[in-house]
């Protein structure tokens, strides 16, 4: 495995942003892939990871849920909301000058950005070498006077941090800045970026050993997003391709203003708000979900079942509908199927209960399913809702990409396929229109 970055090329200026590939942990180029999974394998991890990360978020939105109170990461061990042995995205960013190479997973629900640090009282295994800090000459520490230092645990000195994870994972260490280095078409570095240069971390992160930490992209001050604010114009943007497609193609995330959107299907809706008027201190992103409708029929949902919003996340792979109203889409999509004659429900016991169907050759009919957002409408096509496979007698099935679970709405990464996102922090608003990532 290559540990070594590439010498920059190019600076670009923090006024403008940066793009840079992230990698979904189904596509080969993934150091993450696991090419022995058959169809229904990989759809019952998706199940787990998925059910997972709900709890994780659910857990988090009772901790500091609405309250506008500050979240200090140090004192109050601030649990990251994300099972770290089951993380969908990474990506390779250089840390340091001159640049060590570090494979980080990629969370828009985490507050910080951390990767294992020299001296290593206590790492996990990593591929490549652990980041030297003494061996960088843009390497600083941060002090109590940093406008950022409110949000950890400071002497005249140094700041700390602690981030765990509820699986048991952990990082403690050094609040630092150093200088980041992105691959994309250009050669692009951002200078004096906050991050956790942890020196206590248990893990490890994953089965493989490629990953070193994490970089986080929450809605919090202290996210990369977040703390380049002004600079990075507070947007960032990113494109999910069809993930189980033959030919996978990587992703591209955009900060500031290689974040883009345009074109005539642009939908514009309004991040979720505490109903006093105050934005919500949790660092998930939220939208105000109104209501769904299948295959062009708006469904009764039971009241209450979509409040608190809909959190986007790129780190469940399914999207989760509170249980009752669950209910009701699941029996929608039972009374669809239901018309045709030749498409039945899988009551075999290999095949998660009340998920999987199996088709005839050549049907074409697979229903949609709208999420309705304040003022706009997110169509979610067959391709994405459902999971396409075939068993051992060569049958054509589908399985259901949709899970319940109390108290919670997620819109998960395979929705997000094909659509472009752009979350606009500076007007509290996310644009997203159809497109081919």
């Amino acid at each position: 495995m290559a540990c070594v970055m590439l010498s920059l090329l190019y600076i670009i200026s923090l006024s403008q942003g940066f793009s840079t590939e992230i990698i979904h942990r189904d596509s080969p180029n993934s150091p993450l892939f696991q090419s022995n999974l058959s169809t229904l394998k990989a759809f019952r991890r998706d199940i787990k990871t998925s059910r997972i990360r709900a709890s994780n978020l659910i857990s988090l939105s009772r901790k500091f849920g609405m309250e506008n109170s500050a979240i200090n990461l140090h004192a109050n061990s601030l649990q990251l909301p994300l099972l770290l042995r089951s993380p969908l995205f990474t990506l390779d960013i250089g840390v340091g000058t001159p640049a060590t190479k570090t494979t980080l997973v990629f969370d828009t629900a985490a507050p910080l950005t951390w990767t294992q640090c020299q001296p290593c009282v206590k790492c996990f295994k990593q591929d490549c070498p652990v980041f030297d800090p003494s061996k960088s000459v843009s390497f600083k520490r941060v002090r109590r006077n940093h406008t950022l230092a409110r949000w950890f645990n400071c002497t005249v000195l140094e700041c700390y941090y602690f981030v765990e994870s509820r699986g048991g994972q952990s990082s403690d260490g050094i609040v630092s800045m150093d200088t980041f280095s992105f691959s994309g078409a250009k050669q692009q570095r951002l200078e004096d970026v906050v991050f956790g240069c942890g020196t206590y971390n248990h893990g490890p992160l994953g089965p493989q050993t490629t990953l070193t930490g994490l970089l986080g992209m929450g809605n919090f001050p202290t996210s990369l997003v977040g703390q380049f604010g002004n600079r990075a114009m507070h947007r960032f943007s990113y494109c999910l391709p069809e993930l189980r497609s033959s030919r996978p193609r990587n992703s591209i995330l955009s900060v500031g203003q290689e974040a883009v959107i345009s074109g005539k299907n642009v939908q514009t809706t309004p991040f979720l708000k505490h109903p006093q008027g105050r934005k919500l201190v949790q660092d998930s992103y939220r939208l105000n979900l109104t209501g769904i409708s299948v295959a062009g029929t708006t469904l009764e949902i039971p009241k209450g079942s979509l409040d608190g919003g809909c959190i986007l996340d790129t780190g469940a792979p399914f999207s989760i509908i509170e249980e009752q109203a669950y209910e009701v889409v699941i029996n929608a999509f039972s009374s669809y199927f239901a018309q045709f004659r030749n498409v039945k429900k899988i009551t075999d016991r290999k095949y998660p209960k009340n998920l999987c169907y199996k088709y005839p050759r050549g049907f074409r009919n697979f229903p949609s399913m709208v999420l309705h957002f304040e003022e706009a409408n997110l169509e979610i096509n067959g391709t994405s809702l459902f999971m396409f496979g075939r068993n051992f007698f060569m049958a054509n099935f589908i399985c259901l990409q949709l899970l319940g679970e109390p108290k919670t709405n997620i819109l998960g990464v395979y929705q997000q396929q094909n659509i472009r996102l752009l979350y606009d922090l500076g007007n509290d608003k996310l644009s997203f229109a159809r497109d081919s990532c």
